[in-house]
């Protein structure tokens, strides 16, 4: 290594020591510990992130002052608009209509009344001058003695009937409610009641019997166009809304219909007295059978004013109510009273612990299913802090953006809160942990997300859907993600989905084809298209700090143009190549048992980077055929070989490799033996003088713990130990790869990587078959005869010394490329 790139290398600053520095001083505890504090935090954050703001001042202020500052409501709430609910009122008394009594059956009654009256004065009539005509032939088929006193019997007994024709009379009278005396009614009685009288006064009535009367035409005219409620005076009363009066007579008008059916009658001239008194008795008959029932009506006014609601208008939280220099109005003074009747701390305590039950509820279960779809998370603490730092920043982002977009909304009343809600990047906590974990990860997330937007959007159950199904489709939108620019592809893809939720909510409102479904449609595109925006900004970072290997960022590390890669290349260009054959061979074996075949084949390329310091130690980097390690002690070797590995980790925390993969440069050897050097020391071994100590001849570890970090170790023995193969035969490699693994796993070395057996047996077969590619045999293709006139050709150059005839066999190079390409391969180790 060059003086320049030392400097470089120890000036450049370690972030990710740094980084470890102060994360490993949070977790000192063991790991119980560490994970209940890290539940308990995590709840608390949650819930007072999901609280809406809690209100602390009161103001005190009257119409006309200045504000002092702006009033902003910190909770939506309703406040009653006094003017409006008045006109409510006043609009329900209004529409409160006139009530009527209607009494139907008041004509027909009369002429009941009148019918039998008539009946029975001619019959009293009739009664008494028989009687009459009795008394009188009496008188004169008596003698003169019993004549004596007859005229004072005919007196008394016309007096008695005079009296009883006018208690019938009388009796009529106050039956009826007339207002004429006995006397007035001497025309008819001196017409007898007569059945030609009684027709022609029934037929009069006829005309306006069942029609309503009313006895003030211009009151009920008032009503007109809104309409009047008619109640029949029946034993159960019937009411019926009437708004055409057409039909209904002023008493003036019914009076006079039936004066002209009376006038109608031809009466002769000895009649005229009674005619008269016909048109005076029928007049008085005549009377209003609908009147305005005032009592009732200013009863069910008063009980509509009542029952009327009041008008209130809802704040929403977030809306500014005054302005800061800007004097309040009566409006104005009327939402802050409401807001200062808001008592501060009225049910936030009892808030305060349904949120942080209902907070801890959902991470335990979270924290539940996650151990069952991913095991292997809980090993590191780390992956856990991760997916609280998101759950964390999803919340945070939400409720910022719900502050956005209600301050957005308070100050332009054009802009609708819903819509720009739709602009919130829910997704992005399931797009960001599909990304840094398996994608059942990032599932759980979304669902975890979406409930806690839900809660902080004032449980709104619409925005809990489009969160849900927007991080569901962003979590797997980024499966196989391995270039920064697919996360905008994922973006555009959520923005889809997006503005079909947004598309199903106009549906359902309506307005579908209206400017307002082409605001939601599009705002809810950019939400998407922010979620990748986000998640671009956000990645970086979380993959700096906690030294995460996401496959973008291993796209990247892949890369040749990566200092250690191209030092590497330059310093130990055997060992590059050996990591470069290792992480082909990882990477199928990877992908065959379902681990990470990226990370396995990135991995495998910086492996070995620790060798570039002692390059010339390693045997592949070794040009000729004398060996450093011939004039060292096996000991020294030893300690040679295994600083590698630490040299391999400094470098890699120097140039700020991911944590996944600095842990497999630690664990690509676990704790193997160095068999070679440990058989050469106990040879050499003196006991008089010191024992061999097998510890002094193995890796320091630790073991692999992951599986692509054992397939690695796996891949590194098996592709060194195929090199000295002399016919690499697939029965032989098969035979090779078999006893290799076998004695890594007998070693132990396996214990803690989380293989199976039937892994083992498939990255067995994965190895056996990708050595055999690479180490298959060429095929000695036979020669085509020749032609006629290839033959005279060869002949002729032959003839002429251009070629031999040994190098013109068809099929067969020149010696200049049988020589490079021998070479080639030998350098490849292929030969």
């Amino acid at each position: 290594m060059s003086k320049s790139q030392t400097a470089t290398r120890e000036e450049k600053p370690s972030l990710d020591l740094a980084r470890r520095t102060w994360l490993s001083s949070l977790f000192t505890w063991d790991k119980e510990t560490q994970w209940s504090v890290l539940f308990w935090i995590t709840a608390i954050v949650v819930t007072f992130m999901l609280l809406p703001p809690r209100q602390q001042v009161r103001w005190d202020y009257d119409a006309g002052d200045i504000a002092r500052s702006d009033i902003r409501a910190h909770q939506s709430f309703l406040v009653e608009d006094p003017a409006s609910t008045q006109a409510r009122k006043l609009e329900a008394e209004a529409s409160v209509l006139a009530v009527y009594d209607f009494d139907r059956r008041q004509e027909s009654d009369i002429l009941v009344s009148l019918k039998e009256f008539f009946k029975q004065m001619r019959d009293l009539l009739v009664t008494l001058e028989v009687q009459e005509q009795t008394l009188v032939k009496s008188y004169n088929n008596s003698k003169g003695d019993q004549r004596v006193n007859f005229g004072q019997e005919l007196e008394l007994f016309r007096q008695q009937a005079e009296k009883q024709k006018i208690e019938r009379v009388n009796k009529f009278i106050q039956a009826v409610a007339l207002e004429v005396t006995y006397e007035q009614m001497s025309p008819l009685i001196s017409d007898g009641f007569t059945e030609r009288t009684e027709a022609a006064l029934v037929d009069s009535f006829k005309s306006i019997v069942g029609v309503g009367i009313v006895s003030n035409l211009e009151l009920l005219h008032r009503e007109r166009g809104k309409g009047i409620t008619v109640r029949t005076l029946e034993a159960v009363a019937e009411e019926m809304a009437l708004d055409d009066f057409s039909a209904i007579f002023s008493l003036d008008s019914a009076r006079k219909k039936v004066r002209d059916a009376l006038n109608s009658v031809r009466w002769s001239r000895k009649e005229l007295p009674l005619k008269n008194f016909l048109l005076t008795f029928s007049l008085d008959l005549v009377r209003p059978n609908l009147t305005f029932n005032r009592s009732e009506t200013e009863d069910r006014k008063k009980k509509a004013v009542e029952e009327a609601s009041a008008v209130y208008h809802k704040v929403k939280k977030g809306e500014i109510i005054v302005r800061a220099g800007d004097p309040v109005s009566e409006d104005q003074l009327l939402k802050i009273e409401s807001l200062n009747n808001i008592a501060p701390g009225k049910g936030r305590i009892a808030n305060i612990l349904g949120t942080f039950i209902l907070t801890s509820l959902i991470l335990f279960i979270f924290y539940r299913v996650l151990l069952l779809m991913v095991p292997e998370i809980q090993k590191s603490t780390y992956q856990l802090v991760m997916l609280v730092v998101i759950i964390v920043m999803q919340a945070g982002l939400t409720r910022i953006f719900m502050m956005l977009t209600q301050a957005i909304s308070a100050t332009n009343p054009g802009i609708s809160e819903a819509a720009l809600g739709l602009a919130i990047p829910f997704a992005a906590g399931a797009m960001l942990s599909a990304t840094l974990f398996p994608t059942s990860v990032g599932v759980l997330v979304a669902g975890v997300s979406s409930i806690f937007s839900g809660v902080i959007g004032d449980w709104s159950f619409l925005i809990f859907v489009y969160s849900f199904v927007g991080g569901i489709v962003a979590a797997f939108s980024v499966i196989n993600c391995r270039q920064r620019f697919h996360l905008v592809k994922a973006g555009l893809l959520v923005g889809a989905v997006n503005v079909s939720v947004a598309i199903v909510v106009v549906l359902n409102s309506g307005e579908l084809f209206t400017t307002l479904a082409f605001y939601y449609i599009l705002i809810a595109f950019g939400g998407g298209v922010g979620v990748s925006l986000v998640v671009s900004l956000v990645l970086p970072l979380m993959e700096t700090v906690f030294g995460v290997a996401t496959d973008m960022k291993l796209m990247e590390l892949a890369n040749l143009n990566q200092p250690a890669l191209k030092e590497m290349i330059v310093r130990a260009p055997g060992s590059y190549h050996h990591s470069v054959l290792v992480g082909s061979i990882a990477e199928a074996a990877a992908e065959e048992i379902g681990a990470n075949p990226l990370l396995a084949r990135v991995a495998a390329s910086y492996h070995d980077i620790g060798k570039m310091n002692k390059p010339e130690y390693f045997i592949e980097n070794q040009s000729d055929k004398d060996s450093r390690h011939e004039r060292l002690s096996p000991s020294m070797s030893a300690l040679i070989l295994t600083a590698h590995v630490k040299e391999g980790v400094e470098i890699a925390k120097e140039e700020n490799l991911p944590r996944r993969i600095i842990d497999i440069i630690k664990q690509h050897h676990g704790t193997r033996l160095i068999t070679y050097f440990y058989n050469k020391a106990m040879e050499l071994e003196d006991p008089s003088v010191q024992s061999v100590n097998e510890s002094d001849f193995r890796y320091l570890g630790p073991k692999p713990r992951s599986r692509e970090a054992a397939i690695i170790m796996l891949a590194d023995a098996v592709e060194a130990a195929s090199k000295v193969l002399s016919d690499p035969t697939p029965a032989r490699i098969r035979g090779l790869v078999q006893k290799i693994i076998n004695e890594i796993f007998i070693d132990g070395q396996l214990d803690e990587a989380n293989l199976t057996l039937k892994d083992l047996h498939r990255i067995a077969r994965s190895f056996t078959h990708t050595l055999t590619g690479i180490f298959h045999h060429r095929i000695d293709y036979p020669q085509r005869p020749l032609t006629s006139p290839e033959k005279r050709d060869r002949k002729r150059k032959k003839e002429n010394g251009a070629v031999s005839e040994q190098d013109s066999a068809r099929g067969k190079p020149p010696e200049d490329a049988r020589g490079s390409g021998a070479k080639d391969i030998k350098r490849l180790g292929q030969a």
